[in-house]
């Protein structure tokens, strides 16, 4: 997220949605995904080159595709984050790219970057899903490009 207002109103609807918030873990914290303990939501502003140490099981991205010059750097970004443990990438973008091509480029990427399993699945703009564009019957279709690294479902 490189919108600090985006960041405040992600982390303020975890918050809201009573999903637990913390600093983001670095490479010396000792995290254990089976523990059965309930996650942790993290967020940082900043540069897609600058967040290959954090460790994270989950990416969400959105309407991050608008600009084909930053395709590789983000499927590296994900591939980094995602790599060293296994986890998933769930990233929504409009069906009507803001930036034809970008999809398809950054999907090419991610799968050059070792991603398995990508599919793309379409959210209907009639259906009742929090946070559709527009916000009613008449939001924007989105779809949702799924990927995961180092594990196979």
């Amino acid at each position: 997220v490189r919108d600090p207002l985006a960041l405040h109103c992600a982390m303020s609807s975890a918050v809201v949605c009573g999903i637990q918030t913390g600093p983001i873990p670095s490479d010396d914290d000792d995290i254990d995904n089976d523990s059965g303990k309930s996650c942790t939501v993290s967020a940082t502003a900043s540069d897609w080159a600058n967040l290959k140490t954090l460790n994270v099981d989950v990416v969400l991205a959105s309407e991050v595709l608008y600009d084909k010059s930053e395709v590789a750097s983000l499927a590296q970004c994900v591939s980094a984050l995602l790599k060293k443990r296994g986890g998933t990438l769930l990233l929504t973008d409009p069906r009507r790219e803001r930036a034809p091509g970008c999809r398809e480029a950054f999907i090419s990427e991610i799968k050059a970057e070792g991603a398995n399993d990508v599919s793309i699945s379409s959210i209907d703009a009639n259906s009742n899903v929090v946070g559709m564009v527009g916000g009613n019957n008449n939001g924007e279709e989105i779809v949702i490009v799924r990927a995961n690294f180092g594990f196979r479902r």
